[in-house]
């Protein structure tokens, strides 16, 4: 039963595994009126080469806390292997690559400089970069109509634009083919084990250990599916804070405001209700149904009930970007659809490393059933309630925001939620980016 029960959940983890449609877009009014940022000089722009070089020794120290608080922490960890532990040489031909190796990331990750512009930003004459120069993926169309520019090692830049544009880096593909049974050469040698939920097969199915976090399952669930368990997105958020933490303690600015971001991406993620629950429309009975018919050979209420989750996971995240988009090119206020991301008006809380998982992932989770009704009911059927329909493959899909403008149907209370969702990570956002920047004075 428990090998039934994972298979369900793992076939519906092959499915969407980004979190929100381009996370610039709601990081920049969160960040933009902080005074920690406005009130900041620009930056010079450093390469990764020249950071690592810099602070190699120190490096080595912040790189062995870190693994020492995962290996007491999270309890699925597998550590990382001895080879790859990050060790000052000294040696400038290969410190990009051990470093690479001892964060056990993609080592065909871009990581050049650029900045990511938002909706109608000026180009203003920079170098115009393709989606390829930024990131491995061979068909990157969630990337469309996103410009990048190229940035100059040694050219200053505001430190606003720096923290936005990381915030989408991971999804350009750090976190791909890292595991056993990706038949990659990092998967070989980084000891992350078997994948233990998203396809192995596909290029971004590889990533959904690294973006999701399904810790508030019910008991049952995780008893018969206890590899559902194996996230490592707190692992991800602690590292890069510790990573910018000691960038900013050394006076290397530009790396700990990118290194922010990237952190700050994977705490955007637990805040996407379908990052938070495996199948939020399904109850826990009728999962455990699923996978007694699937086990009798009869597989139809499990793969309908996958691809209304994939499809309505897909939906949402291309609606609130093009709800986001639209608030950007219109330059307005309110309109029929608003999602209003903004800074906190309230004190922020303490952050901790206890935060996404025991704050941040339950919000998430305790609003996923209701987030799964309201776009059950919100968006077109053909859409979301149509289990024959893959809705990535429909052209239709890229008009959704237009389409559900002409109907008569409301989309307030799907707007209120998602703001809500967002709002969670203005709070805790910036509250992680107050303990970095509070620890990097130490």
């Amino acid at each position: 039963m428990k090998k039934y029960l994972l298979l369900i959940l793992w076939s519906f983890c092959v499915l969407p595994t980004s979190g929100w449609e381009l996370h610039p877009l709601m990081a920049d009014p969160i960040f933009r009126t902080m005074p920690e940022l406005s009130r900041r000089d620009s930056i010079p722009v450093v390469t990764l080469h020249d950071f690592l070089m810099a602070v190699e020794d120190s490096l080595s120290e912040t790189l062995a806390a870190t693994e020492k608080w995962a290996q007491a922490s999270i309890e699925w960890y597998h550590p990382l292997p001895q080879d790859l532990v990050f060790q000052p040489t000294g040696n400038r031909n290969d410190i990009t690559l051990r470093f690479i190796h001892a964060i056990r990331i993609n080592p065909e990750a871009k990581l050049i400089n650029y900045l990511q512009l938002l909706p109608g930003e000026a180009i203003s004459g920079r170098t115009i970069l393709p989606a390829q120069a930024v990131t491995p993926a061979k068909n990157p169309k969630f990337l469309y109509n996103v410009n990048f520019v190229a940035l100059d090692s040694g050219s200053v830049i505001n430190p606003l634009s720096v923290l936005v544009t990381a915030t989408d880096e991971p999804d350009h593909g750090l976190d791909i083919g890292l595991y056993a049974d990706n038949q990659t050469p990092a998967g070989a040698i980084y000891g992350f084990g078997v994948q233990p939920f998203g396809n192995p097969n596909l290029d971004y199915g590889s990533q959904a250990p690294f973006h999701m976090g399904f810790f508030h399952e019910a008991r049952i669930v995780n008893a018969l599916a206890p590899y559902l368990q194996e996230s490592y997105v707190t692992y991800r958020i602690e590292l890069y804070r510790n990573l910018s933490s000691l960038a900013f303690r050394l006076g290397q600015d530009y790396w700990g405001w990118r290194f922010m971001g990237w952190g700050l991406h994977y705490l955007a993620d637990l805040t996407q209700p379908y990052h938070a629950r495996a199948l939020p429309g399904t109850s826990t009975l009728k999962m455990i149904t699923m996978n007694a018919l699937d086990i009798l050979g009869f597989s139809g209420m499990k793969d309908r009930a996958i691809q209304l989750v994939s499809n309505r996971h897909t939906a949402l995240e291309v609606y609130e970007r093009q709800v986001l988009e639209n608030v950007y090119y219109a330059d307005t206020v309110k309109s029929s659809n608003y999602i209003e991301v903004k800074a906190p008006d309230m004190p922020l809380p303490e952050y901790a490393p206890n935060v996404p998982r025991q704050i941040i992932s339950r919000i998430s989770a305790a609003n996923a059933r209701k987030m799964d009704r309201m776009i059950s009911r919100t968006f077109p059927d053909k859409f979301v309630n149509d289990s024959a329909i893959e809705l990535g493959d429909d052209p239709e899909l890229y008009q959704i925001l237009a389409i559900v403008k002409q109907s008569d149907v409301t989309t307030t209370p799907l707007d209120a939620l998602i703001t809500d969702e967002m709002n969670t990570f203005a709070t805790y956002g910036q509250a992680y980016l107050h303990n970095i920047l509070d620890s990097g004075r130490k």
